[in-house]
């Protein structure tokens, strides 16, 4: 096993990604942390065979953090809870959708005089590119088709129907 645990420390070490946790077979198994390059999300909760399953916790830099249930590699079922604990579920998501337009701050705050309105959830305006949309984590590009970090850092390419939500519900900067 201490062979399989050096060489699984230098494939970490060639990716950039950090492990804590136990290894059988030479693969990542049991409880565990797992560190993405440059630290950009940790991972912590249950691994088999090398692949996130049972139960565990995406963290994010900007603060958020994907709480789910894995098989496999695969989510059965998660949350996204935003730093600001704001929770996103796939199935009831009632967030600025339809007529009610407030930010969650705006929930639980409630709405500022007239005059005052908020156009982010903080209410400081990020700065992005032009023709970028601000997802409130950072921005998505529709010109290269990623989603970046504030300070630019490219993230990750979206899903059609996360660009399709994005598109119609986020903040275009003009």
């Amino acid at each position: 096993i201490f062979l399989r645990a050096t060489v699984s420390a230098k494939l970490m070490e060639l990716t950039g990604s950090k492990f804590e946790g136990e290894l059988q077979n030479g693969r990542m198994e049991g409880h565990a942390r797992f560190t993405f390059p440059e630290g950009s999300s940790v991972f912590e909760g249950e691994m088999k065979d090398g692949m996130f399953h049972g139960d565990g916790t995406l963290h994010f830099p900007d603060g958020g953090k994907y709480v789910a249930k894995w098989d496999h590699g695969r989510v059965v079922e998660g949350r996204y809870i935003f730093k600001d604990g704001l929770v996103w579920e796939r199935a009831g998501w009632d967030y600025c959708l339809g007529d009610d337009r407030r930010f969650y701050s705006e929930r639980v705050g409630g709405i500022r005089p007239a005059g005052e309105s908020l156009q982010t959830n903080t209410g400081v305006l990020p700065p992005i590119p032009q023709g970028c949309f601000d997802t409130g984590a950072g921005y998505y590009d529709p010109n290269s088709s990623f989603l970046y970090s504030y300070t630019g850092v490219q993230q990750r390419k979206p899903e059609k129907d996360e660009i399709d939500w994005i598109t119609k519900h986020c903040r275009i900067q003009r």
